[in-house]
């Protein structure tokens, strides 16, 4: 599917101009930066679980000689 001549993405791209409703597209575009920070602040989570889970590792190996 051609998505430059897709009528949805059209429409959804005139969300806020003349008679569309711009509180719905302001709801729509915090959704989706909410969204993006969660992804972020999980990412971080598991980098930090992870780095904690290798240090664990590590340091059960130097005492294990």
């Amino acid at each position: 599917m051609n998505t430059i001549n897709d009528p949805v993405l059209e429409e959804w791209a005139k969300w806020g101009e003349g008679g569309k409703q711009p509180e719905l597209k302001n709801l729509v575009e915090m959704l989706v930066k909410l969204n993006g920070q969660k992804i972020d602040a999980l990412r971080e989570i598991q980098q930090q679980l992870l780095s904690e889970k290798f240090s664990q590792i590590m340091k059960k190996e130097q005492q294990d000689g």
